[in-house]
């Protein structure tokens, strides 16, 4: 009878020390899985976060040159703008001139070109008697 109990203890101990290092098995397992679970996270995060970088940076890096493009061309309307403007200048003034200097002699000009600061009338039947 005690042989039968001391068998019985020996095989209960002997499953308790199995179920005990499949407990510790499972914990270990569980922590490595754990583990490589947070690595792949990270990993993923820090994937997300570079893309997200280099997207931003190539979104501002296009809008730089865009914006570049922009001022370069404005530059050159303004510059094309400014070589016009003393000439646009001075047919404003002349062209605020004339009509009434024109109007008291009943002439009738077709248009009015500047060339080397003295003014030549296209109609050439306005030119008579008038010395340039």
């Amino acid at each position: 009878m005690y042989t039968c109990m001391y068998y019985r203890q020996q095989e209960l101990n002997r499953k308790e020390a199995q179920l005990a290092g499949q407990h510790s098995m499972l914990n270990r397992h569980h922590d490595e899985i754990q583990d490589i679970e947070y690595k792949n996270l990270a990993a993923i995060h820090k994937l997300r976060d570079e893309q997200l970088r280099k997207q931003h940076s190539t979104e501002l890096q296009n809008q730089q040159e865009y914006t570049d493009r922009q001022q370069k061309e404005l530059r050159k309307r303004h510059i094309s703008q400014t070589k016009l403007l003393p000439r646009s200048i001075n047919v404003r003034k002349m062209s605020a001139r004339l009509p009434n200097t024109l109007s008291k002699h009943n002439w009738c000009v077709k248009s009015i070109y500047i060339s080397s600061k003295r003014f030549v009338l296209n109609n050439k039947s306005v030119l008579k008697g008038i010395a340039l």
